[in-house]
């Protein structure tokens, strides 16, 4: 029997209870708070948002840099092109895999940044679309809001930004 969980719901999980926890610390006073705790005096928070890309829009370019390699590699056997030509039609179709997951990155990071500008409660410190992720800094209920987005892959801690 086939299992259901899959990579995204487990990440989604985890992003969902890390959220949680982060609401529920809302509920400390400045006395009940733990030490080095992120809460501010205003019960904020600031958390790294990992964003999420659309599995099948990678899944496509990589079919498509898959079928360019075929074709490649048939024509280098067919004596077409030479290996060199071979190379590059494979180097292309690679750069072309990694340039779509950094456009998706990118409109997904860009996505939680307006989410950031309407939901109130939240503020933006920062964001690297390169990577992936946005420092916010907003109450436990609002950056339970961000998990709404589809773009969102997990909530984390805040000091997480640095590390990724």
């Amino acid at each position: 029997m086939e299992s259901s969980l899959t990579r995204r719901r487990i990440l989604g999980a985890g992003g969902s209870a890390a959220a949680l926890s982060v609401a529920g610390c809302s509920e400390f006073t400045s006395e009940d708070a733990p030490e080095g705790s992120e809460s501010g005096g205003d019960g904020s928070h600031e958390v790294t948002v990992v964003a999420d890309i659309d599995q099948a829009e990678i899944q496509a370019a990589q079919e498509d840099a898959q079928d360019a390699q075929q074709e490649a590699q048939a024509d280098l056997e067919a004596g077409e092109i030479d290996e060199e030509e071979a190379q590059r039609i494979i180097q292309d179709a690679q750069a072309a895999v990694q340039q779509r997951q950094q456009e998706l990155l990118a409109e997904s990071v860009s996505a939680i940044e307006s989410r950031t500008d309407t939901v109130g409660g939240l503020s933006l410190s920062e964001s690297n679309a390169e990577f992936g992720v946005a420092l916010v800094e907003g109450d436990g209920d609002s950056i339970v809001e961000l998990l709404a987005l589809a773009e969102v892959q997990a909530i984390v801690d805040g000091a997480e930004y640095d590390t990724i």
